[in-house]
């Protein structure tokens, strides 16, 4: 019968020492990489330190979650439905439309300090807008295939609104009332349309 080897007891607790210099080095190395991520870049781990008390980025995460998350989920869940639909039916959106439309409201609001202090009492900033707007234009041309502004419709709003509607020249007006028009069908359009997009779709909520 062979026999049965035995380490040597010396070579057990070597081999151990080894492990744990090892384990030791690793966790020294994790460290410094974990405290030169802090330097470089402090929020991946700190939201801000109040009388040198510390509000992590998880504690600020999980309140945001707690306060915003559903209402941003529901956001995020009814961007995701009409971006599949959009590219369902072809149907896009470049960014010089978007720059257009921005350019747009810049000049209605007087300006780019006017179109700033729009957006900064939203809570927004440019690239939110920008996403809005996108997400909105998509939105219209995949509805005005079945909206329809009749001339009969815009004599009619003219005749009733004359005293609200801009001073311009007849053709200037008419175009104004038309857009009008066709965005409040837009706006009707959309409730019905997303609903029906909401129930045919598969949304599957964990938060």
């Amino acid at each position: 019968m062979p026999k049965k080897l035995v380490e040597p007891e010396g070579k057990i607790r070597t081999s151990s020492s080894l492990l744990s210099s090892r384990l030791a080095i690793i966790a020294v190395g994790v460290l410094i990489i974990v405290l030169l991520l802090v330097l470089k870049n402090p929020k991946l781990f700190l939201a801000a330190i109040v009388n040198n008390q510390p509000i992590t980025t998880w504690e600020f995460n999980q309140s945001l979650q707690k306060r915003f998350g559903a209402r941003l989920l529901d956001q995020m869940i009814d961007e995701r439905l009409i971006h599949s639909e959009a590219l369902k039916q072809g149907v896009t959106v470049s960014s010089a439309e978007v720059d257009q439309k921005i350019q747009a409201i810049e000049t209605q609001v007087g300006g780019k300090d006017g179109l700033n202090q729009l957006i900064t009492s939203q809570g927004l900033n440019l690239e939110d807008l920008r996403t809005q707007i996108r997400l909105k234009l998509l939105v219209d041309k995949m509805l005005s295939k079945s909206v329809i502004v009749t001339e009969q419709e815009v004599k009619d709003f003219i005749s009733k609104e004359s005293q609200s509607l801009p001073a311009t020249d007849s053709a200037s007006q008419k175009k104004f009332v038309e857009e009008t028009i066709k965005q409040q069908k837009l706006s009707e359009a959309f409730q019905s349309w997303y609903k029906n997009l909401r129930d045919k779709a598969k949304v599957y909520k964990f938060y």
